[in-house]
């Protein structure tokens, strides 16, 4: 889906508030598009009204999928969530040759739905790998397209991809400085407890794991300024993203490696 197939998608979404594309062709012009969708009736379950259902892989052919965050079994194409200011999947594909190069439209960060229902458009957008790493990523705002090129070290992989994509308030300091000087998390790797530490009281946080399944979620007016101990749920060895929304709308977003 490309192109037209974009138009046509934008279509089938029906009465989608802001839909977001990112599509991707392969170094033979194999091509496919994947949807992020903020709605204001859009649910954390999946909605078929918006086309946000399971797919079925082709396994012959280059396909591009979003792993859904609450079963994280079943690919996606559209990947739908509450019109919020928030987006963040992980973004799979297979059988595609490199380099591979993955455009969107920049105008859609400052659509008209996002500044009528938040009051501002969309202040970071980052592609994250382990190519793009995840203390600085990909900066999506400043160009419409990233060519992804191979790479020699770690996984040999770019996926899985972080998408992340936050609306807010436009401050002259970079966002990615903001989200570092805000959130401390200690000790890392980690046992049991993990630490975090900011500068103003958390309102909720989510802990995800590489594959994009939901671990825990803890909701709002429950953390304080300084340190909050943080009792990690059972779960295996492995590296985690951890995401805090502070009361101003802002996020954070840090890794942390599980023993």
């Amino acid at each position: 889906m490309f192109l037209t197939g974009i138009i046509g998608g934008v279509n089938a979404q029906h009465n989608a508030g802001w839909p977001f594309y990112i599509a991707f062709e392969d170094a033979i012009g194999e091509r496919d598009t994947i949807w992020m969708v903020m709605d204001q009736d859009a649910t954390l379950n999946a909605d078929t009204f918006l086309n946000e259902v399971p797919i079925v892989l082709d396994t012959d052919s280059f396909n591009v999928w979003i792993m859904y965050m609450t079963d994280g079994q079943h690919p996606y194409e559209v990947f739908a969530v509450p019109l919020y200011g928030n987006v963040d999947a992980l973004v799979f594909a297979e059988n595609y040759v490199l380099p591979l190069t993955a455009s969107w439209d920049t105008s859609l960060f400052q659509a008209e739905i996002l500044h009528e229902v938040l009051g501002y458009g969309v202040n970071d957008a980052r592609l994250e790998n382990e190519y793009m790493p995840l203390e600085t990523g990909f900066n999506m705002l400043e160009t419409d397209h990233v060519e992804m090129p191979w790479f020699p070290w770690g996984s040999q992989s770019h996926f899985p991809l972080f998408v992340y994509i936050s609306c807010g308030p436009t401050d002259d300091v970079p966002t990615d400085d903001v989200d570092r000087s805000r959130l401390k998390l200690y000790p890392n790797p980690v046992g049991d407890r993990l630490y975090m530490k900011s500068d103003v009281p958390a309102s909720s946080y989510v802990i995800y794991d590489i594959s994009g399944r939901l671990v825990e979620y803890r909701g709002a007016n429950r953390f304080a300024t300084g340190e909050t101990e943080i009792v990690l749920p059972p779960v295996h060895s492995g590296m985690y993203f951890l995401k805090v929304t502070f009361p101003d709308g802002t996020v954070a977003l840090e890794k942390f490696v599980r023993d």
